[in-house]
């Protein structure tokens, strides 16, 4: 029986098994300070019930242009070149003010924050249920696009 084929392919096997044992090896250092987990989302508002379909939807004041004008293109997504839609969903309150805004689809590059900025300076017509204002859960997108 001739063993000389088996070998190298023995001792790669065992080779690959170290080396992989190796590599997912975590080595921790006691002294090192724990790292802390930055929040995934905000902290958001209770505002009671939150209506998705209501009988008169919010109306944006000054309509969508007026969140295109206040828009401020970040510095390093024009560097970069990002260019897309940033969907904002947030809760339009009886009184028309944007409550607990966060970011559902992002395209990054400083783009998710000036959306939310811009959204969180919006003001609306509230939307109103049977006759009365109340609390409406919405989504925008606001387009990112160089000129």
């Amino acid at each position: 029986m001739n063993l000389q084929p088996v070998l190298p392919l023995a001792v790669l096997l065992l080779f690959s098994a170290c080396m992989e044992a190796t590599i997912t090896q975590e080595i921790k250092d006691p002294s090192a300070p724990e790292a802390t987990q930055a929040p995934t989302q905000p902290e958001l508002e209770d505002l009671g019930i939150v209506y998705k379909t209501i009988t008169d939807p919010p109306t944006l004041i000054g309509g969508h242009s007026s969140l295109v004008d206040q828009i401020q293109y970040p510095t390093i997504a024009r560097k970069a070149q990002v260019e897309g839609s940033v969907i904002v969903q947030f809760v339009v309150d009886p009184e028309g003010n944007v409550r607990n805004a966060v970011v559902t689809r992002g395209i990054g590059a400083g783009c998710d924050e000036e959306a939310l900025r811009v959204i969180r300076q919006a003001k609306f017509n509230p939307g109103y249920n049977e006759g009365a204002a109340v609390n409406t859960s919405m989504s925008l997108p606001i387009l990112f696009k160089l000129q």
